[in-house]
């Protein structure tokens, strides 16, 4: 990573720490999210070229090397918060391997999480590139704002109001 590029990143990490959100509880949020992604992204720019060096450098002739390497990756990512990026769609992403039309020896894919699908596959190993892991949406606390908001009762509540009336 050009050593400008990591200067920029250091000082909009700095500036956006010593700024002084509002007391208010979403200023606040704002500004810890801002920071949380300001770092992730310069933690990124550092992080991609070594972790695509040790990639190259591991074997992954065998479809069983690609297989190993594809989940040491992965759970390297996982562990620091960031994905593979997918080159076509933008969206973070995990390696994969699939047989491609040599099983004995593999193929390097690329698949979109939270989907199955597939968007870019290759014989050859590819730089990757990382991106910080979005915030998790909760799908049970999405499905209760959604019922409260609208008023919805469960139905066990809507049988015991109606047992009452």
């Amino acid at each position: 990573m050009e050593e400008k590029k990591i200067k920029e990143l250091v000082a909009q990490v700095v500036s956006i720490a010593q700024s002084r959100p509002a007391d208010t509880y979403d200023d606040i949020a704002r500004w810890h999210r801002d920071l949380r992604d300001a770092a992730a992204n310069l933690g990124v720019a550092r992080l991609e070229p070594a972790f695509n060096q040790v990639l190259s450098e591991r074997k992954h002739d065998t479809i069983t090397q690609k297989q190993k390497l594809c989940s040491w990756a992965n759970e390297q990512l996982r562990n620091l918060g960031l994905a593979a990026r997918c080159p076509e769609t933008g969206q973070p992403a995990i390696l994969h391997v699939g047989p491609g039309r040599h099983p004995e020896s593999g193929m390097f894919q690329i698949e979109l999480l939270g989907s199955r699908q597939r968007t870019r596959s290759s014989n050859n190993l590819f730089a990757i590139q990382l991106t910080p892991i979005s915030e998790r949406k909760e799908p049970i606390a999405e499905l209760w704002k959604h019922r409260v908001s609208s008023g919805r009762k469960g139905r066990k509540n809507q049988e015991r109001d109606t047992q009452r009336d």
